[in-house]
């Protein structure tokens, strides 16, 4: 959602700030997209440039993401589209300048104050010591890496289902009457676990339809 609104956002601001220096709708409309209109396209193909690739990746990846990353590629798109034609048509006709110095508005802004106060300082500092940045940007990667190991990876994550199989599978050419009788006596030893609730006995299931195998599944 983020991503979906945030290039009519910048459309908006950007208007708003040249009706605050005193232009007109019209004129601050036209300003606002031609000077972002590039930085709002830029941003959406970057985005594009993440998730299109996404989406046509081979194998079961490719089959999980392949939705996800076509609508987050079209969403973003549309909103591109809408910040650079409808956003500055409305904000030419209807936008208008609000009252800001008062409640939630202020205490707002002086946050913001105080944050591009901070940012300020933070960004002149690492302009002046590039190599100490770069140096620390690269430790902090190294370091990364290093706690790589102690975190878990997995695809799919395991689940604990409270259920197990068993398969039994009894010499080649066995009746299904000892199948049978072999699959009871082990039937009758899980039901002594107290845990367990449910038993569903087989055999001869599956497309060979082999007598001698079968399986159990165990609910707990």
């Amino acid at each position: 959602m983020g991503m979906i609104i945030d290039d009519s956002i910048v459309v908006i601001e950007n208007t708003t700030r040249h009706m605050e220096a005193g232009k007109g709708r019209f004129e601050a409309a036209i300003l606002g997209i031609s000077e972002i209109g590039f930085a709002v396209i830029a941003t959406s193909l970057t985005i594009a440039a993440v998730f299109v690739p996404v989406a046509f990746m081979k194998g079961l990846v490719g089959r999980f993401f392949f939705e996800f990353g076509m609508t987050v590629t079209f969403a973003v798109g549309m909103s591109t589209f809408i910040a650079l034609t409808l956003s500055p048509m409305l904000c030419s006709r209807v936008l208008k300048l609000t009252e800001s110095n008062k409640g939630i508005f202020r205490f707002s802004d002086w946050i913001l104050d105080k944050t591009e106060i901070l940012y300020s300082r933070v960004l002149g500092f690492a302009l002046r010591q590039r190599t100490v940045v770069i140096l620390a940007a690269l430790l902090l990667f190294i370091l990364s890496l290093g706690l790589s190991g102690f975190i878990g990876k997995e695809f799919v994550p395991a689940q604990d289902e409270s259920q197990f199989n068993v398969q039994v599978e009894a010499p080649l050419g066995s009746s299904i009457t000892r199948s049978s009788r072999n699959l009871r006596l082990i039937e009758q030893r899980l039901r002594e676990i107290p845990e367990v609730t449910n038993l569903y006995v087989t055999l001869g299931s599956g497309q060979d339809g082999r007598v001698n195998v079968g399986k159990i599944l165990v609910q707990l």
